[in-house]
């Protein structure tokens, strides 16, 4: 049996169009993200927020990596408590500092990896900066659930859930122009859902220190 809901918010930015089929797997949350243009938008955050008590769950390390003077990924999603690695595989050094409420950070010029990871240990945002490369940004979102994913390249992110329950469903964009509503679902264990949204996006510059060229992110 197919179920079909269809719900359009007042904000612009977005729309959700949610599929459930009836299947003897784990749910699986299959999202495509779009911006205004139609072409599919990477490094979209999704987080699904259980709206009931969830077991403590072990966060999984991460790692961000410095290559050709970016942060790769540019985006993250880790679970509060997570440890995160900044390994620099550039032939330069960098500086890799965060002035976040989230979580305030300093790693000073460094080559290689550092011995000690940075502990985020509080919900939030995150954003990533060297104090060398102006141009550099990099973001990483300290989320309290354990269900969450970053859209690749096609725009697509997939997150399986083993419990059935409510769930809030929040997504984030560097680059989103409006602030986008977070919508409630119900999921079953039995269930797929697909989703697809479409995000407004406005290019942000940031300039090279030092010189007038930068680029867009």
């Amino acid at each position: 049996m197919l179920y079909k809901l269809f719900l359009r918010f007042a904000a612009p930015s977005f729309v959700l169009l949610l599929l459930a089929f009836s299947s003897d797997t784990l749910a699986e949350i299959s999202i495509q993200l779009i911006d205004q243009d139609g072409a599919p938008l990477a490094n979209t955050t999704v987080v699904l927020t259980p709206l009931f008590e969830l077991d403590t769950q072990v966060p999984e390390d991460a790692m961000v990596d410095q290559i050709d003077e970016n942060f790769v990924p540019r985006v993250s999603v880790v679970q509060r408590g997570a440890n995160v690695y900044f390994p620099n595989q550039d032939q330069i050094r960098h500086h890799v500092y965060s002035f976040s409420e989230a979580k305030l950070f300093d790693i000073p010029l460094y080559s290689g990896t550092p011995s000690e990871p940075i502990h985020f240990n509080q919900s939030g945002l995150v954003v990533l900066g060297c104090n060398i490369h102006d141009q550099m940004r990099g973001y990483i979102l300290v989320s309290d659930s354990p269900f969450f994913g970053v859209s690749n390249e096609q725009g697509q992110v997939q997150i399986e859930v083993g419990i059935s329950g409510d769930y809030r469903l929040s997504l984030w964009h560097p680059e989103q122009e409006y602030e986008i509503e977070s919508t409630e679902m119900h999921l079953d264990s039995n269930l797929n859902f697909e989703g697809s949204y479409q995000i407004t996006t406005a290019k942000q510059f940031f300039p090279r220190r030092g010189s007038s060229s930068g680029g867009y992110f």
